[in-house]
Protein backbone atom coordinates (compact mmCIF):
# COMPACT_ATOMS: atom_id res chain seq x y z
CA UNK A 1 0.00 0.00 0.00
CA UNK A 2 1.63 3.44 -1.27
CA UNK A 3 1.05 6.32 0.94
CA UNK A 4 0.05 9.51 -1.37
CA UNK A 5 0.17 13.00 -0.04
CA UNK A 6 -0.49 16.33 -2.10
CA UNK A 7 0.09 19.09 -0.53
CA UNK A 8 -2.43 22.40 -1.10
CA UNK A 9 -0.74 23.94 -4.19
CA UNK A 10 -0.73 20.37 -5.55
CA UNK A 11 2.89 19.06 -5.24
CA UNK A 12 3.75 15.96 -4.29
CA UNK A 13 4.89 15.41 -0.94
CA UNK A 14 5.25 11.47 -1.12
CA UNK A 15 9.28 11.91 0.10
CA UNK A 16 8.08 14.46 2.61
CA UNK A 17 8.14 13.86 6.43
CA UNK A 18 4.89 15.30 8.19
CA UNK A 19 5.80 18.19 9.61
CA UNK A 20 5.74 18.47 13.18
CA UNK A 21 3.57 21.58 14.67
CA UNK A 22 5.36 24.70 14.85
CA UNK A 23 6.20 25.32 18.80
CA UNK A 24 7.45 28.79 19.72
CA UNK A 25 10.37 28.95 20.99
CA UNK A 26 10.70 31.11 23.91
CA UNK A 27 12.85 34.41 24.19
CA UNK A 28 15.05 32.96 26.84
CA UNK A 29 15.96 29.85 24.79
CA UNK A 30 17.27 31.45 21.60
CA UNK A 31 20.93 31.10 21.70
CA UNK A 32 23.89 31.63 19.72
CA UNK A 33 23.25 27.83 18.47
CA UNK A 34 19.46 28.67 17.58
CA UNK A 35 20.14 31.56 15.66
CA UNK A 36 22.82 29.61 13.57
CA UNK A 37 20.66 27.00 12.80
CA UNK A 38 17.95 29.65 11.85
CA UNK A 39 20.81 31.15 9.46
CA UNK A 40 21.53 27.85 8.00
CA UNK A 41 17.89 27.02 6.96
CA UNK A 42 16.89 30.45 5.83
CA UNK A 43 20.19 29.54 3.39
CA UNK A 44 19.12 26.40 2.69
CA UNK A 45 14.92 27.29 1.72
CA UNK A 46 17.00 30.42 -0.71
CA UNK A 47 19.35 27.70 -1.96
CA UNK A 48 15.94 25.33 -2.68
CA UNK A 49 13.88 28.52 -4.06
CA UNK A 50 16.55 29.26 -6.50
CA UNK A 51 16.76 25.82 -7.70
CA UNK A 52 13.27 25.03 -8.37
CA UNK A 53 13.11 28.33 -9.82
CA UNK A 54 15.94 27.72 -12.09
CA UNK A 55 14.68 24.15 -12.90
CA UNK A 56 11.12 25.85 -13.84
CA UNK A 57 12.96 28.93 -15.85
CA UNK A 58 14.55 25.83 -17.85
CA UNK A 59 10.98 24.68 -18.46
CA UNK A 60 9.32 27.20 -19.55
CA UNK A 61 11.89 27.97 -21.84
CA UNK A 62 12.04 24.40 -23.60
CA UNK A 63 7.96 24.32 -23.67
CA UNK A 64 8.69 27.52 -25.38
CA UNK A 65 11.10 26.07 -27.97
CA UNK A 66 9.17 23.07 -28.52
CA UNK A 67 6.41 25.35 -29.03
CA UNK A 68 8.31 27.20 -31.99
CA UNK A 69 9.27 23.66 -33.09
CA UNK A 70 5.96 22.40 -33.47
CA UNK A 71 4.42 25.32 -35.50
CA UNK A 72 7.67 25.05 -37.74
CA UNK A 73 6.92 21.23 -38.34
CA UNK A 74 3.36 22.31 -38.88
CA UNK A 75 4.27 24.82 -41.78
CA UNK A 76 6.12 22.33 -43.48
CA UNK A 77 3.18 19.55 -43.30
CA UNK A 78 1.51 22.09 -44.92
CA UNK A 79 3.51 23.11 -47.42
CA UNK A 80 4.51 19.27 -48.35
CA UNK A 81 0.77 18.10 -48.37
CA UNK A 82 0.31 20.90 -50.83
CA UNK A 83 3.33 20.03 -53.22
CA UNK A 84 2.33 16.50 -52.94
CA UNK A 85 -1.65 17.49 -53.80
CA UNK A 86 0.28 19.61 -56.53
CA UNK A 87 2.07 16.74 -57.96
CA UNK A 88 -0.59 14.64 -57.96
CA UNK A 89 -2.51 17.30 -60.43
CA UNK A 90 0.45 17.35 -62.83
CA UNK A 91 0.95 13.31 -62.61
CA UNK A 92 -3.05 13.16 -63.96
CA UNK A 93 -2.48 15.98 -66.40
CA UNK A 94 0.79 14.02 -67.87
CA UNK A 95 -1.69 10.68 -68.24
CA UNK A 96 -4.86 12.20 -69.30
CA UNK A 97 -3.91 12.96 -73.42
CA UNK A 98 -2.27 8.93 -72.91
CA UNK A 99 -5.28 7.76 -71.75
CA UNK A 100 -7.10 9.69 -73.89
CA UNK A 101 -5.35 8.26 -76.95
CA UNK A 102 -5.71 4.76 -75.97
CA UNK A 103 -9.38 5.48 -75.80
CA UNK A 104 -9.76 6.93 -78.77
CA UNK A 105 -7.44 4.06 -80.62
CA UNK A 106 -9.72 1.40 -79.03
CA UNK A 107 -13.28 3.35 -80.02
CA UNK A 108 -12.40 3.46 -83.27
CA UNK A 109 -11.05 -0.11 -83.87
CA UNK A 110 -13.97 -2.06 -85.31
CA UNK A 111 -15.24 -4.88 -83.11
CA UNK A 112 -14.33 -8.59 -83.73
CA UNK A 113 -17.02 -10.96 -83.76
CA UNK A 114 -15.52 -14.58 -83.39
CA UNK A 115 -17.47 -17.13 -85.64
CA UNK A 116 -18.52 -20.49 -83.84
CA UNK A 117 -15.44 -22.93 -85.19
CA UNK A 118 -16.24 -25.24 -88.30
CA UNK A 119 -16.79 -28.86 -87.64
CA UNK A 120 -16.70 -31.06 -89.91
CA UNK A 121 -19.47 -33.79 -87.99
CA UNK A 122 -20.32 -35.16 -91.22
CA UNK A 123 -17.42 -36.17 -92.75
CA UNK A 124 -17.05 -39.80 -93.92
CA UNK A 125 -13.51 -41.10 -93.47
Amino acid sequence: MSRHFVTTNGINALHRRPRSEKKPIPDDQKDEKYYERRKRNNQAAKKSRDARKIREDHIALRATMLEHENAILKAQIVTLREEAQSLRHMLIKQHTPAIQSIERSLSSMTPVTLSPPHTTANLDC
